[in-house]
């Protein structure tokens, strides 16, 4: 009987703890994400710390399996708290609320130049003369897809000209995206049996502070992807077509994961689906490429791939090389080229894929996506989000950590200009490389080792 009694206080003693544990543990992870959201970016040394401390934390939660329902509920307590907090480490927010307020004052933001508009006579929409300064591309047509547009634009409707009140609506709106998103990674990883991966993306740092604390339109692209994949799944092609060009419409991206449909779907199903998505998309973007000047969105598009470099890879690597040779940045002739490299690859990888099925096609998408990156001139931290969604309903673990090492990309915005620390690029850049080459490896052998039983 006193043994029992002894194992009984034993079981209770471990009990309390774990919950002391779990609330002290929510607590420190939300301090230390609040900490990352509240400190200005030229701030390194802060959001280093704050951002490792959370990080540390995140890898220990997921220990924890056994209490994910409590983790995952973490993870949108601190989604909520974000809503109510300025984004301090993005100035996109001013762009999204210049677009906004445009489109419901009766103007195309596609039309017009930012810079354009204030130099014409005329009154301005309200609140518009103020935000001018703080634009980041007042010179670039917006690139910014009629989906962004109409949450833009809705969030400044509701907003009544305060872009304060614009960033809580907009921010609204990409919680209740998020949500949308764990849900249907739960549906997906409960057909696998392992909910409790879903903590790999509803607790990573990146995501909560990229998506909800930075204001970030991966949080809607996200959830329509994984939209489409389910409704795939469930044999329903016309509304999965549709709900990739609402995709596409959002951020260009998922363009690269159609082809890779091909080989999963039988031909005439490939025929309906892409003749489909097709006509979505291209009636998605009649409003961007109808207007006056038409190649306005386009040129910002291809500025985008000839102009723009941050946190490169190979393309650093190209840069370097053209100045050795040529004395000056290639990159004009440089992006172009290894975005060719990039597209031979994942071509090269859709004819030699093993076993293309349904429930693999994470896999597919990761890859070539991990691809593009690789080769791209500009690869900010938010765009790993979406890496970091589909490596869940994966074995690979990569986008993980490369989630925690891209944050260091912060670095470069210690300075005004900003101006980046390219050892610590290159060793982000070696790492991930090195993880994902033992991941493949791995995956390998374990293919081959299936195929000799």
């Amino acid at each position: 009987m006193l043994l029992y009694t002894s194992s009984q206080e034993t079981i209770t003693f471990v009990k309390e703890l774990s919950a002391r544990f779990r609330i002290l543990g929510s607590f420190a992870f939300l301090i230390a994400i609040l900490g990352i959201a509240t400190t200005p970016r030229s701030c390194t040394v802060t959001l280093l710390a704050c951002y490792g401390s959370a990080f540390v934390l995140y890898l220990v939660f997921l220990t924890q399996q056994k209490q994910w329902q409590w983790w995952l509920f973490t993870g949108i307590a601190a989604r909520f708290l974000l809503i109510f907090i300025f984004p301090q480490l993005s100035d996109d927010i001013y762009r999204f609320f210049w677009d906004g307020t445009l489109t419901i004052s009766g103007v195309n933001p596609y039309e017009e130049l930012p810079s354009f508009r204030m130099n014409e006579p005329g009154v301005l929409p309200s609140g518009l003369r103020s935000i001018f300064p703080l634009l980041n591309s007042p010179q670039y047509y917006t690139v910014y897809p009629l989906v962004c547009q109409v949450f833009f634009a809705v969030s400044a409707f509701t907003s009544g000209a305060d872009v304060a009140v614009f960033a809580i609506v907009l921010k609204s709106i990409f919680f209740l995206c998020e949500c949308g998103t764990m849900y249907y990674l739960y549906l997906l990883l409960r057909e696998r049996d392992k909910q409790p991966d879903i903590l790999l993306y509803a607790l990573n740092p990146l995501v909560l502070i990229e998506l909800i604390g930075n204001l970030h339109c991966e949080a809607i692209m996200i959830l329509l992807l994984l939209v489409f994949y389910r409704l795939l799944q469930k044999g329903q092609i016309l509304a999965s077509a549709v709900a990739i060009s609402l995709a596409i419409a959002t951020k260009l991206i998922p363009v690269l994961f159609v082809p890779f449909l091909l080989r999963r779907m039988k031909s005439m199903q490939f025929v309906v689906f892409a003749g489909v998505a097709a006509l979505c998309t291209t009636m998605l973007f009649i409003p961007a490429l109808t207007v006056s000047n038409s190649s306005g969105y386009l040129s910002s598009v291809e500025l985008y791939f000839r102009q723009f470099e941050f946190n490169a890879s190979f393309y650093y690597l190209g840069r370097w090389l053209g100045f050795m040779k040529q004395g000056y940045n290639t990159i004009a002739t440089t992006g172009p080229l290894l975005a060719l490299v990039s597209l031979s690859l994942m071509t090269l990888y859709l004819i030699l894929e093993r076993r293309p099925e349904l429930h693999n096609f994470p896999v597919a998408a990761i890859t070539s996506l991990t691809i593009y990156f690789f080769f791209a001139t500009t690869v900010h931290p938010w765009y790993l989000s979406t890496l970091v969604a589909f490596c869940t309903l994966t074995t690979f673990r990569y986008p993980i950590v490369w989630s925690g090492l891209v944050f260091f990309t912060y670095t470069a915005y210690r300075t005004e200009p900003p101006d980046e620390v390219l050892w610590l690029v290159g060793l982000e850049y070696v790492l991930v490389l090195g993880w994902c080459a033992m991941e493949w490896m791995r995956k390998t052998r374990s293919q081959a080792s299936l195929s000799g039983i």
